[in-house]
């Protein structure tokens, strides 16, 4: 026991140590005298503790957008499905329409009067007038 006060009395009359001035700690609470970043446990927590609650948040977000992306999508699709079907029906209704049957009954119901006796002209039976020809 003896050495270790010795080397205490040692230190204590050292050039470079004295009792009148004490020894100022130099160490600041964000940095070092190196320039380094010193972070205490305390503010490596919080600072932890914030990026991981930014994390949970930003992966909540892109969950609830994925989510509103997939209803969208869906509603389209029955929306799509059900056009689809009013496409189908509107192409059979033009097809009944187009029909002849379809024309022939809309024609009765007009009074139109078919007619059987039909002569049509030919080239021969109508007077083509010539662009040299002065007749009046």
């Amino acid at each position: 026991m003896g050495k270790h006060k010795s080397a205490l009395n040692y230190i204590m009359r050292c050039p470079r140590y004295s009792k009148r001035t004490p020894v100022k700690s130099v160490r600041t609470k964000w940095g070092s005298s190196s320039g380094k970043l010193v972070l205490g446990q305390k503010s490596l927590t919080i600072t932890l503790l914030a990026l991981l609650f930014a994390g949970v948040f930003f992966h909540l977000m892109l969950i609830n957008s994925r989510v509103s992306k997939t209803f969208q999508v869906e509603e389209l699709s029955q929306k799509m499905v059900e056009l689809q079907k009013i496409q189908a029906y509107l192409e059979r209704e033009a097809a009944d329409l187009q029909s002849i049957q379809s024309i022939q009954e809309k024609l009765n119901v007009s009074e139109f009067i078919p007619t059987t006796d039909v002569s049509y002209l030919s080239e021969q039976d109508y007077a083509l007038l010539e662009s040299g020809s002065n007749n009046p």
